[in-house]
């Protein structure tokens, strides 16, 4: 902001610039124009209004003064809108990947209660529609995954089965959200079926509780 008594319009620098001439305007000019970020403006807009006091050097010099003067403001201002910009991307960076991540862990079972409280809301925050998509499925994934831990692939057949018979016939497009649960199923007991071939004892002991005796080697 110009300091008082050098406004473009203000009477004293109007009584002032018609008793000194040229070089005085001139100097007040300068003075304005650098005078905070208005100064350019300021000191063109005096300029314009005492043009005819001004000698055509000292008028062509305030010109490439308030020029040169603006090109910087100008420059100034976009890296700094540049460098926000870049913070702005590297915050979403960020964020976008504590969210996939989140959606790692509850595709594979882990992700705690808060994780996915705080990856709703962020998601949500994005406006990002690919990863508020990939985080209700991944919800809905770990619902499955809890809902039916213990299930054996035996008993998950009929809920499979259900839920199959149920999108067929629906009489309109299934929902995403029963398409995204039969498939969450159906990974869930091959998984289950996966391990039970690898060690029975160990799925019937860590998964359903059961009490596996020793075995006596004589």
């Amino acid at each position: 902001m110009a300091k008082k008594g050098y406004g473009p319009n203000d009477s004293a620098t109007t009584d002032f610039a018609y008793k000194s001439g040229s070089g005085a305007i001139k100097d007040v000019g300068l003075r304005l124009n650098y005078a905070g970020e208005e100064g350019p403006n300021i000191a063109k807009a005096f300029r314009e209004r005492y043009a005819d006091l001004l000698t055509s050097d000292d008028a062509q010099l305030l010109d490439v003064h308030i020029d040169t003067r603006q090109r910087s403001l100008d420059t100034a201002a976009r890296a700094a809108a540049a460098q926000q910009a870049a913070e702005a991307r590297q915050l979403r960076t960020q964020i976008n990947s504590q969210i996939e991540g989140t959606i790692w862990k509850m595709n594979n079972g882990g992700g705690t209660d808060q994780e996915v409280a705080d990856a709703t809301h962020a998601a949500v925050n994005s406006n990002d529609a690919r990863l508020v998509d990939e985080l209700g499925k991944a919800v809905t994934t770990r619902n499955v995954n809890r809902t039916y831990a213990n299930y054996t692939p035996v008993q998950l057949q009929p809920e499979i089965d259900s839920l199959a018979a149920k999108v067929r016939s629906a009489a309109v497009m299934p929902t995403s959200n029963d398409t995204v649960t039969l498939a969450a199923m159906r990974s869930l007991q091959d998984k289950t079926t996966a391990e039970i071939n690898r060690s029975p004892l160990s799925f019937a002991a860590d998964r359903l509780g059961l009490p596996i005796p020793p075995i006596k080697l004589e």
